[in-house]
Formats: C-alpha cells, sequence, structure tokens
C-alpha cells in the first residue's frame, strides 16, 4: 500500500530538515548514518576499524570522545561550541551535539 499522507510528511520532514547524524554504540560502533557524512567521514590506509572515532578527522574525534563521556557522567543532551571546519576545499560550521537514545533493556545508545 502507498504510505500515508502522515507518513509522507514526517519522511518529508525528516530529509528536508534534520541533520546529519550519525547513532553509535558506548564503544563507538556505528549503527546507523542518516543523510550525507563523506566529506566528515574517511578510511585510512591500515587495518579497518569502522568506529566513528576512526573515521572522524583527529580534532573532531576528540570532542566526539568528550562529548560522549559529558554524557556518560550525564543524562542530558551535549554539544560542542560552533566550530570552522574545512570539508573538501569549504569552510563548514560544525557543531556536534551528543544525545542519548533510550531502549528499555538495551545498551546505551547516542
Amino acid at each position: 500500500p502507498p504510505p500515508s499522507p502522515p507518513s509522507l510528511l514526517r519522511e518529508t520532514l525528516v530529509e528536508t530538515f534534520s541533520p546529519r547524524a550519525v547513532l553509535i554504540d558506548e564503544s563507538f560502533k556505528i549503527l546507523e548514518v542518516h543523510g550525507d557524512l563523506n566529506g566528515l567521514l574517511s578510511l585510512s590506509a591500515g587495518r579497518a576499524n569502522f568506529t566513528l572515532l576512526s573515521l572522524l578527522p583527529k580534532p573532531i574525534s576528540v570532542m566526539v570522545r568528550a562529548l560522549v563521556q559529558r554524557l556518560l557522567s550525564s543524562p542530558a543532551p551535549v554539544r560542542s561550541v560552533v566550530r570552522a571546519y574545512n570539508q573538501g576545499g569549504n569552510r563548514i560550521r560544525l557543531e556536534i551535539r551528543v544525545v542519548p537514545v533510550e531502549r528499555p533493556g538495551s545498551p546505551r545508545l547516542f
């Protein structure tokens, strides 16, 4: 059956207005990706490691690790200050938010 109007509206809103996002577990393993992160995540030569921290540029991975550590000691979402970052020759403004994803009986996700 075709999607209902409310489903179409939710899908359109998510695709149009939601930020790029990555769902990770406590070991930083990537579980799901939303949006285009090609300019931000990259593979390095050597043994494959698909954790978020290994795929991010070093300065950003340090920020992400620190934000997740802050969130582990407090249940409230945390965010970084807005910083300028070079992405594919373009200067972009980057703000990182870490939000707990609560599911009863499941491991902690962010």
